[in-house]
């Protein structure tokens, strides 16, 4: 394995940011991991809690003494390939707040009104020279205890609210096209927090039919997604109002995936294991699907290998698809064999590019693999894992005490 190094540090970098109003002049104290200033979407004079120049925003910097952060964002596991679906994001942050800041029951608190669910969030990095929000929630629970004055706030990203908003049966006026198509749901569920988006290299290829039973306004845009073998997933954007689209749901295509030069191992950032594993689970010898032009016709797509290998394991998709015979041959290339994927371990960049590359991740990006294997019988190296592999999810950390660390979920098509 890379030779580790110290992890990038946390403390100074991460900055929590809470919708409130505006706040007076009044003084609370220096926020230790908070920043003298900073030119990006929330523009402070200086980090002192209620002394930020508040120009048209209404984000109030509310980063603790310290904090240990963790969240989540897209497909919690790579085993199912262009079938993997994207679930809720979490962000679980610990806090230590002597000030009591964070503390729902303090009335001096200057976001004593907003400390509540359903009050959004957002998540901040803010380098010596790179900055960006990272994570986009909503509050779930907040906990503050008294006696040693530390507290724990969980948040859930829009895929939670998406998946909690259902759209009636019968919809009809959806626009053929998936762009179109994504931001009409999103409208019909009154979601104004949101757009979509396309990755530039997919295009926007025709859908199929408006869903015609009830359906939460999420399984609406997976359906869509899956109709053109495209997957979905939330990036946060920056926000300067609270009126403006603070989540984008991404479209981006499973044979054209985007290739930020991200490099782990060798050269790139270091990991301290990785897990090589091949498995049945969501492998499928026979493919079935519908075509929009004969939605009653089954089109079937199989391998007699892979049902010698494993049985018949069949995928059906009943709502029928543009150019089903395409799907299914497409579907069936990469989900009939066991590909040997890669299980990463704990990446720990050391230095600010490194944690922006990770960040700047999203899904159906490229990761480039180069893993020295050492062999403890003889102690010569054997070949190195020289690999590129789709990262379709990960999981963030961010301690005072550990720096910054990070997992990425990824698959080998």
């Amino acid at each position: 394995m890379v030779e580790l190094g110290p992890p990038y540090p946390a403390i100074g970098n991460v900055i929590l940011e809470m919708i409130a109003p505006p706040q007076s002049a009044d003084i609370w104290d220096v926020a230790v991991w908070g920043t003298d200033s900073w030119s990006g979407a929330a523009v402070w004079d200086v980090a002192v809690w209620g002394v930020a120049t508040w120009l048209d925003n209404d984000w109030l910097d509310v980063t603790p003494e310290s904090m240990h952060v963790k969240y989540s964002w897209g497909a919690d596991t790579g085993a199912l390939g262009v079938l993997s679906m994207t679930v809720a994001g979490h962000l679980i942050i610990n806090t230590y707040d002597p000030l009591r800041i964070l503390d729902p029951s303090n009335p001096n608190s200057p976001v004593v009104g907003t400390l509540r669910p359903g009050t959004p969030l957002q998540l901040r990095f803010a380098g010596p020279t790179e900055g960006r929000t990272v994570k986009v929630a909503a509050i779930d629970t907040i906990n503050y205890s008294i006696n040693t004055q530390r507290g724990l706030i969980t948040a859930i990203d829009g895929v939670s609210k998406l998946a909690a908003i259902k759209l009636p049966a019968g919809l009809t006026g959806m626009p053929p096209q998936l762009l179109e198509a994504a931001n009409w749901v999103l409208e019909k569920a009154g979601i104004t927090s949101m757009d979509a988006a396309i990755v530039a290299a997919g295009g926007n290829p025709i859908i199929g039919a408006p869903i015609a039973e009830e359906a939460s306004a999420w399984d609406w845009l997976n359906t869509l997604g899956l109709d053109v073998r495209y997957g979905v997933s939330l990036i946060p954007l920056e926000s300067i109002g609270t009126d403006l689209v603070r989540e984008r749901v991404l479209f981006t295509r499973y044979t054209v995936p985007t290739d930020l030069g991200l490099a782990i191992g060798g050269a790139g950032i270091p990991l301290d294991d990785v897990d090589v594993e091949k498995s049945r689970e969501g492998l499928y010898s026979r493919i079935i699907a519908y075509d929009t032009g004969a939605p009653s016709t089954p089109v079937l797509a199989s391998d007699l290998n892979a049902e010698d290998d494993y049985g018949i394991a069949v995928f059906e998709r009943t709502r029928p698809v543009p150019n089903a015979a395409s799907w299914v041959s497409n579907v069936l290339a990469d989900r009939k064999d066991a590909s040997a994927q890669y299980i990463l371990g704990t990446l720990r960049p050391r230095v600010e590019e490194e944690i922006v590359a990770l960040l700047d991740t999203f899904h159906l990006c490229v990761a480039h693999l180069n893993i020295a294997l050492r062999d403890d019988a003889n102690g010569m190296l054997s070949p190195a894992i020289i690999e590129s592999v789709n990262v379709i999810g990960a999981q963030f950390e961010a301690h005072t005490q550990a720096g910054w660390s990070a997992r990425l979920i990824t698959y080998v098509p």
